[in-house]
């Protein structure tokens, strides 16, 4: 009776020491993840090695005034032993968080990311990764980027015309609102543009926003030229509009970065007599 007891038992600590290898199989099969055109690797769980997650960030980030308001970065990270990665982000100057990566976030390469600068700020950056078991690491960055909103081209009485949209509502008639798709240059831009004759005056890169000037045109004009574009162009535009001053008028999107861009609060705070793209 105790040898078939002994016998039971050790098949029990089998079964059980191949369900364990097998979900530890699984996790390493659905997270470890590597790029084909980049080096960096990225451990989403660890068996084995260090208790201590660890994060390393690849990009050099720039010193001083930048152009552009939005960060490209590639990074290595590791939780510790035992452990899943459970999010990784980062500070700016202590309290504004850039979120990269929440576990199970199947939208997120975990390798890869951008981080929004804060406007009118040094942007003092350190990066965090914390694991399924509590441990934390940082990465802190060198050099502080300082990012200025561009300021608004300017206008004069004779550019704007009364809308049809009616109450103190005007548009300025030789400009257009393009909001493109991520990763587009100005130079393709303005390959798009050439047909309706139009060149770039002002750019909000944090959001791809562009203001482009047109020939002088009234606003069923201004309009046909939107629609032309958003016709033509359907996957690189987002959004192309008029010029409206005094109303207001909305870039909407679902992306997830929205709530967290410095712009987004200004225009939260808006009414509805005030010119929502005055910061660019």
């Amino acid at each position: 009776m105790k040898k078939q007891q002994i016998i039971t038992a050790i098949m029990v600590i089998a079964i059980f020491t191949v369900v364990v290898s097998l979900y530890r199989g699984m996790m390493r099969g659905e997270n470890d993840s590597s790029s084909d055109e980049s080096e960096t690797v990225t451990i989403y769980y660890a068996e084995d090695g260090s208790e201590e997650p660890s994060i390393t960030i690849w990009t050099e980030i720039p010193d001083g005034e930048v152009e552009d308001g939005e960060i490209d970065i590639t990074y290595t990270v590791t939780p510790g032993r035992g452990a899943a990665v459970k999010k990784i982000y980062c500070l700016i100057n202590g309290n504004v968080e850039r979120r990269l990566y929440t576990y199970g976030d199947p939208d997120i390469k975990l390798s890869e990311g951008t981080v929004l600068l804060v406007s009118g700020i040094k942007n003092n950056i350190v990066f965090y990764v914390e694991d399924t078991n509590g441990r934390t690491a940082e990465f802190a960055t060198e050099n502080p980027p300082h990012y200025e909103f561009p300021d608004r081209p300017s206008y004069d009485e004779s550019q704007l015309r009364p809308s049809r949209r009616g109450g103190n509502s005007q548009y300025v008639m030789d400009w257009l609102i393009l909001a493109t798709e991520d990763d587009m240059t100005d130079e393709e831009v303005m390959e798009m543009i050439e047909d309706i004759g139009g060149e770039i005056i002002n750019k909000l890169s944090i959001i791809d926003l562009y203001v482009i000037q047109v020939p002088k045109s009234n606003e069923e004009e201004l309009e046909a030229m939107c629609k032309q574009l958003e016709a033509k162009y359907e996957d690189q535009i987002a959004y192309a509009d008029l010029y409206y001053i005094g109303g207001l008028t909305l870039y909407k999107t679902d992306d997830s970065w929205w709530s967290e861009t410095p712009i987004s609060n200004e225009v939260n705070g808006l009414n509805e007599t005030e010119d929502i793209f005055r910061s660019i």
